[in-house]
């Protein structure tokens, strides 16, 4: 975490680090991530058709190949330098101050804030502007403010469950009241000594929690009891690539139904329900059929014949699910996916600190995130003809990254002491 140990008492003894830059800068270290990602794609593509197509590299394509490739690096370079460069806020109980370091390639520069400037650490949601793009966006702010310093940003945030987390624990290590501006609907201040009790509250929860170990805990067994169909069908069943990779595809329409239902407990507003859901369905609809599209030319070459004639469409699609007998294989992914909906979102009251959009993004970033790797591993094995040993090790690496994933969602969720605070 960025902030203080959940365990650090009042006023820290030792240093403890505030904020780094993946909360200060998270804008900047998104667009970088995305830089690398595109300029990798573009390089490849032109490095491809220098070395298969022999391009000429004196002729108008190959000048033109050049040009991409110079930019490409340039990019890549640029997008490099940003995610290097370290942008931190450190407290130091011994010189009661805030030291603030920012190192880019080496050079290293720091300005140091008095502590005693500081009288609360502030949650609220605002608008910032992106200083080279001037583009405008909002997101929940937590910073350090005081009445003749000013403010001292400690993070942005799209998810107030991190923003509030973050701001907890910042207060805990300074000492200072939390002032919460509008994450609960109204101003909320809770003075230094509730925090030290609230924390003692949320080491006892989390210590319930964390007590029974996380491979021992009932939505993780159903995550892996589902996950486990598919190896069960390669292993015994005769499976191919192509089964397995069109139930991950299927597993993709569960989160999406998923969202929409976390989407609905979340928010009430009747306007963003009528607004939201339509386009995500569309939307989501859309990303769908293509990664569909994407796997039934990758990996369908055997079962076209099959299919209804002409372009693919989603009808073709879903008849995958009944040609390739994968009714059993949904309806376990269906019920682990539901049985964490209902014992975690609405049994644990996850829906409180659940922001809507990021709820309705959730979805596109497992899509392109793990499937993207699934698929790459898939054509791998599918180019080499490799082994059934080959496909099940590719599924248990889908597995650790669903677990991974399932457990860091519900690191986001444990502020139930902190709502019934008045």
């Amino acid at each position: 975490m960025a902030y203080a140990p959940r365990r650090t008492v009042t006023r820290a003894a030792s240093d403890v680090l505030l904020a780094r830059e993946s909360e200060l800068e998270p804008a900047d270290r998104f667009g970088a991530i995305f830089g690398i990602v595109w300029s990798m794609g573009v390089g490849a593509v032109a490095i491809g058709m220098f070395i298969v197509d022999r391009v000429p590299p004196f002729s108008f394509g190959g000048v033109i190949l050049f040009a991409m490739s110079a930019v490409t690096l340039t990019v890549l370079l640029r997008s490099v330098r940003v995610l290097t460069r370290r942008h931190r806020l450190r407290l130091l109980p011994a010189q009661r101050c805030v030291e603030e370091t920012w190192t880019d390639w080496g050079k290293e520069r720091s300005e140091r804030h008095a502590l005693d400037a500081f009288d609360t650490v502030v949650l609220e949601f605002k608008e910032f502007k992106n200083a080279k793009t001037e583009e405008t966006f909002d997101a929940y702010a937590v910073s350090l403010s005081g009445e003749s310093s000013g403010a001292l940003l400690l993070g942005m945030y799209m998810d107030l469950g991190k923003a509030l987390d973050h701001a907890i624990g910042a207060a805990r290590a300074t000492g200072l009241k939390l002032v919460d501006h509008g994450s609960v609907g109204k101003t909320k201040i809770v003075p230094a000594e509730r925090l030290e009790r609230l924390a003692t509250a949320r080491d006892r929860d989390e210590e319930q929690e964390y007590a029974t170990p996380w491979w021992r805990r009932a939505s993780v067994i159903a995550l892996v009891i589902a996950n486990l169909v598919p190896a069960f069908g390669v292993l015994f069943l005769g499976w191919d690539v192509l089964r397995v990779m069109v139930l991950y595809w299927a597993e993709n329409l569960v989160v999406g139904l998923m969202a929409v239902l976390r989407f609905l407990c979340a928010v009430r507003e009747l306007r963003a329900r009528v607004l939201m859901i339509p386009f995500f369905v569309l939307h989501y609809g859309g990303f769908c059929y293509g990664h569909g599209v994407a796997v039934l030319v990758l990996f369908g070459d055997g079962i076209r014949a099959s299919l209804p004639a002409g372009p693919i469409s989603i009808a073709s699609l879903a008849s995958l699910v009944v040609l390739l007998n994968l009714w059993f294989g949904i309806l376990s992914l269906l019920a682990s996916h539901g049985y964490s909906f209902v014992r975690n979102f609405l049994g644990q009251r996850e829906y409180k600190r659940a922001n809507g959009l990021l709820l309705m993004m959730a979805p596109y970033k497992r899509v392109i995130v793990m499937h993207a790797s699934v698929i790459l591993a898939a054509v791998a094995i599918n180019a080499l003809d490799a082994p059934s040993a080959a496909l099940v090790l590719m599924i248990f690496g889908k597995i650790g990254l669903d677990v991974h994933a399932h457990l860091g969602e519900r690191r986001r969720y444990s502020l139930a002491d902190y709502d019934r605070i008045e």
